[in-house]
This record gives C-alpha cells, sequence and structure tokens, in this order.
C-alpha cells in the first residue's frame, strides 16, 4: 500500500514550501531571457550560442518530467524533491560562476535537470498530504503562486541585471557583472527550500513499487521530449517549418538538405520514438507511462484542459511583453510592471475557484475560466501603437480572471481520483502536458506571428500616405526602400530599430522637419503593422480557451467530494 509517514504536521507549511519551489521554477523561466545581451557582451557570444541557455534548460527540464514523476512514487517524493533542489541549487552556483558560454549552458541544463524532478513533486506531494475535500484550495495558492512569479520574474530579473544588489555590494561581492546574481538568487532559494523540506515535509511513496531501471524506457521517453521540445522551439525560429532558413550545425557537425528545412524530420522522428515508447510500456506490467490514468474522465479531461491553458497562456506572455517592448517602447522592467493588474488577477481568482471547486466542483469553474479568457484575448485583440497603459488594465485584469478560474481546478480535478501511491506518475504526466502546450503555444503563436508581420507591415508602409502633396514621390521612393529591406520578414523592425532609417531620411529631405514628419509617419505605419500582426495571433491563439471548455464539457464529470465522501480506497 502507499506509504506515507504521517501526513505533514503543518501541511500549510508543507503548501509553502511546494509552492516556493513552483515559484523558483517558474521565474527562472521568465527571467533569465532579460539578460540576454549582457552574457552576449560579457561572453562575446552570438545570439544563437545564449539561446542555448535557455534552450538547455527547457530541454533538460521537459525530457525527463515523466521520468522524475514515477521516480517519486518509487524511492520517495522527498527524497526526489530534495534532490531536485540540491540540483537547482549546483545548477544555479555554476552558472553564476561560469567563465564560458559552454559552462552556462551547461549549468542551465543542470538546473533544468533538477526542476524536472521538482515540479512533479510540487502538485503529488499536496496529493499526499492534503484530504480530497481540501486539495482545491491547495492548488488555488499553486496556482495563485504560478500567476506571481510569472510577472514577478522579469520585475526580479529586471532589477538584478540593471543593478545588482547596488555598487556598494556588488565591489564587496566582487559581482561586475549583474546577470550572475540572477542564477545565485535561485541557488540561495533552492538552499533554503532544501533545508525546509528535510524539516517539514514527511516521506512517502508506494510501498507496492520497487524501482527497476527501464535505461529503454527513459532513453525513448526523453529522446521524444528532447526532439519534439528543439523542433517546435528552434525549428520556425531557425531552421524553417518547411523550407530551410539556414542548416543544421552543431558545432562541425552540419547537415543541410538543400532546400529543405530539418525541422519536419526531426519532429517525425519524435513522434515515431513517442509511438515506440508508448507501445513499449502497453506490455510492460509496471509502466513509467500509465495509459490506464486516462479511464478516469477527469484526469483525461484535466490533462487536455491543462495543456490548453498552457498553450493560451505563454502564447499570449510571449506576445504581451513584445508589444509592450517593441511598439509602447517600455523596458522590460515596465513592461512587467504592466502586467501586473493580471498577475494580481491570477492571485486574487486562483485561490477562489480552488475554493469553488471543492464546494460546486472543477467542471463549470473550468468552463467559465476558459470562456472569460477567450472574451479577454479577444478584447486584447485590438492593438496599436496609440494603445495605452490605461486601456490595458481591463482587458488584462479579465485575462487573469480567465487564468485564474481554470488554473487549480484543472489539476485537482485531473488528480481527484489518482490514488495517491501514484501520485507521482500522475503529477509527471500533467507536467510534461503543461509544458508540451506551453512550448506549443510559444511556437505557434509564434510562427503566426512572424508569418503575418511581413505582409501586415507591407501593407501599412504601402497605404502611408505623405505629410504634404509636395512630398509624395520622395516619400515613394522610401517606401520602396523600406519594402524591398523587409524581405520575408518584418521582425528586426521595432520602435528603436526605426532610428536607423532616420538618417537616410536626411538624403531624401534636406528639410528637417520634413524628414521628422516622414520618419514619424513610417515608424507608425511600422508599429501599426507589428500591432496588426499580433492581433492576428491572439485572434487565432483565442480559439484554444474554447477548445478547452468543449474539452471540461464533454470529457469531465463535475465530482463534489466532502470530507464525508472521501474514497479511502483510491489511497489504498
Amino acid at each position: 500500500m502507499a506509504k506515507n509517514r504521517g501526513r505533514a504536521a503543518n501541511r500549510w507549511l508543507l503548501l509553502a514550501v511546494v509552492c516556493g519551489a513552483l515559484f523558483v521554477i517558474m521565474m527562472q523561466n521568465t527571467t533569465i531571457n532579460l539578460a540576454n545581451p549582457d552574457i552576449m557582451r560579457d561572453f562575446g557570444a552570438s545570439m544563437t550560442a545564449v539561446e542555448w541557455v535557455l534552450t538547455s534548460y527547457m530541454l533538460a527540464f521537459t525530457s525527463f518530467l515523466l521520468t522524475m514523476g514515477k521516480l517519486g512514487d518509487a524511492v520517495g517524493r522527498k527524497k526526489v524533491f530534495s534532490l531536485g533542489a540540491a540540483l537547482y541549487a549546483a545548477g544555479g552556483i555554476l552558472a553564476g560562476l561560469s567563465g564560458s558560454i559552454g559552462m552556462l549552458i551547461a549549468s542551465s541544463a543542470l538546473q533544468g535537470l533538477g526542476g524536472s524532478a521538482m515540479m512533479p513533486a510540487t502538485q503529488s506531494l499536496i496529493a499526499a498530504n492534503f484530504e480530497k475535500n481540501e486539495r482545491g484550495k491547495a492548488m488555488g495558492a499553486w496556482g495563485a503562486v504560478s500567476g506571481l512569479a510569472v510577472v514577478a520574474g522579469p520585475l526580479i530579473g529586471g532589477a538584478l541585471a540593471q543593478n545588482g544588489l547596488g555598487a556598494g555590494l556588488n565591489v564587496v561581492l566582487g559581482v561586475a557583472q549583474n546577470w550572475r546574481y540572477i542564477y545565485f538568487l535561485s541557488a540561495f532559494l533552492c538552499v533554503i527550500l532544501l533545508a525546509a523540506t528535510l524539516v517539514i515535509i514527511p516521506e512517502s511513496r508506494d510501498e507496492r513499487m520497487r524501482f527497476r531501471a527501464d535505461p529503454a524506457g527513459i532513453v525513448l521517453s526523453a529522446s521524444s521530449l528532447f526532439l519534439l521540445t528543439f523542433g517546435l522551439i528552434n525549428g520556425a525560429k531557425h531552421y524553417g517549418l518547411l523550407y530551410k532558413k539556414e542548416a543544421f550545425t552543431i558545432g562541425s557537425f552540419t547537415i543541410d538538405l538543400g532546400r529543405w528545412s530539418p525541422t519536419p524530420f526531426i519532429l517525425i522522428l519524435a513522434v515515431v520514438l513517442g509511438a515506440l515508447f508508448l507501445l513499449r510500456e502497453a506490455k510492460k506490467e509496471k509502466p513509467l507511462f500509465e495509459a490506464a490514468l486516462f479511464k478516469d474522465p477527469n484526469f483525461t479531461g484535466g490533462s487536455f484542459v491543462t495543456a490548453v491553458l498552457q498553450f493560451a497562456m505563454m502564447g499570449t506572455f510571449f506576445l504581451m511583453p513584445f508589444f509592450l517592448k517593441s511598439v509602447i517602447g517600455l523596458d522590460s522592467f515596465k513592461a512587467g510592471l504592466a502586467m501586473i493588474p493580471m498577475a494580481v488577477a491570477v492571485m486574487v481568482v486562483s485561490p477562489i475557484a480552488g475554493i469553488l471547486s471543492d464546494r460546486i466542483g472543477a467542471k463549470w469553474v473550468i468552463v467559465a475560466g476558459m470562456i472569460v479568457m477567450t472574451g479577454a484575448m479577444l478584447f486584447i485583440a485590438n492593438l496599436s501603437p496609440s494603445t495605452t497603459l490605461r486601456s490595458l488594465f481591463a482587458p488584462f485584469v479579465l485575462l487573469g480572471i480567465g487564468i485564474g478560474l481554470p488554473m487549480s481546478p484543472t489539476t485537482s480535478a485531473a488528480l481527484l481520483d489518482v490514488p495517491v501511491r501514484k501520485a507521482g506518475g500522475a503529477s509527471g504526466t500533467l507536467s510534461m502536458l503543461r509544458q508540451i502546450g506551453a512550448i506549443l503555444g510559444i511556437a505557434i503563436t509564434a510562427t503566426v506571428f512572424g508569418n503575418a508581420l511581413p505582409g501586415a507591415m507591407e501593407r501599412r508602409v504601402a497605404a502611408m500616405s505623405a505629410p504634404a502633396p509636395r512630398l509624395e514621390k520622395k516619400v515613394e521612393m522610401v517606401k520602396a526602400m523600406m519594402l524591398s529591406g523587409m524581405g520575408d520578414s518584418g521582425s528586426s523592425m521595432s520602435s528603436s530599430g526605426m532610428d536607423a532609417y532616420k538618417d537616410r531620411l536626411a538624403g531624401f529631405f534636406p528639410d528637417p522637419a520634413d524628414a521628422e514628419a516622414v520618419s514619424r509617419g513610417l515608424t507608425n505605419a511600422v508599429m501599426t503593422g507589428m500591432s496588426d500582426g499580433m492581433n492576428t495571433a491572439f485572434r487565432w491563439a483565442a480559439l484554444a480557451p474554447l477548445f478547452g471548455a468543449l474539452g471540461a464539457l464533454v470529457l469531465m464529470k463535475n465530482d463534489r467530494r466532502g470530507c464525508a465522501e472521501q474514497a479511502t480506497e483510491a489511497e489504498a
């Protein structure tokens, strides 16, 4: 039977520890990109090399979620959670001390591995230590912290990357490159989490399950997830979805398929390896991946909604900072401040949603949240250069409500009828699907935006009128110059990037007032085109929550479990 040496003496302190781990993981995900320009400068590295810092983290994190969740059931959730915190801290220290971009990439991968051990346990430890009628409330706090981390990450990272700990302390500590504090902070927090884990969290595991190394299963699952993540993150951005943008190169090893991109082959190989893994697992008595979990309609529905929610949420979080920084012209810190209303709404609504799901059932709370989320995304999809932060307040709050309502009920409903002894494996599966949904959301939203952007910019620039009739011919020449320079992508254009055209305009327009007027018109056309591209992506992404609502309606039951209705056989 499931071994649980007594539930935590104070399960709310346990909740604080696992939520702290969730905060660190999600904060790091949203923070490190802010330091990329500084890392490039300090190491003299290329943008492609620096992008591997986050890519290596995400690859290691996603590839081992399933394995780590199952390992927690077998050898002890506390042990695996503690191991994850130790690896995360070690990775953070090594990253902060890195003397080369290669060491930084390897250290980030170590942090990703630590995160993959901690993440499933943040859910399975809640399932093992909270009664069913309290899990919604506990998961509500979990969801609130998740929302807080998404916005707090850029604020904390932006402040550290810009100022460190202050000029005086920076000198005392001998840290000249402020981005290193981002890693030291994550390491420091994980050391605290590790100490708290050893004191507060009781051990729990499945006594009937003996861990048996399954190298083939681990290699197949990790390889499939690795290739899927790599293909989706790097495919459209670097190599192209179908036709080649650049050759596939790692070090001195290069694969050149002529006009064809390697991305489809990478994704096909990921699917093939995944299918082989599932076929292999179906024949095993104690599989790494338990397909039987999906016989439970709540687990099936919760898994689907979790992936869809992350798809829509991360697609939105990818685009909004880009708009705030590239179109409105905010810096990273102010862009994070602008999204605080959304984070506050998530933090307020998520615990309420958890309580509601305990009382009236999760299904209708989830459906309501998904519908609100669709409305908020359509509301947001009216961006333009004249958009103000005040006009974004209401849609951001509405989006926060839409995210907060389903965030915790989906997880608590998915794990409701899962036996505690299988909670780690189930949590690992949920975490894996959540991460795949997030990666798909970023990749597909970015692709839709990238495809819509050039045409939108070209239309806006082509439609721009001269500020005065006497300037029409020269303006047409400037527009032709810009349109030919855009090529297949206008993504390099931004409010700051447009400054490069001002010097050229002086050669066309000797009168500075004319040059300034034309510059303003061109900048507005480009920024409007960029906004149009984002609006297109938001409208397509808004369909995802509708599918989530439909999935919840069709797949999920609407269980309401009070304390008297505890299903003790599920914990046997």
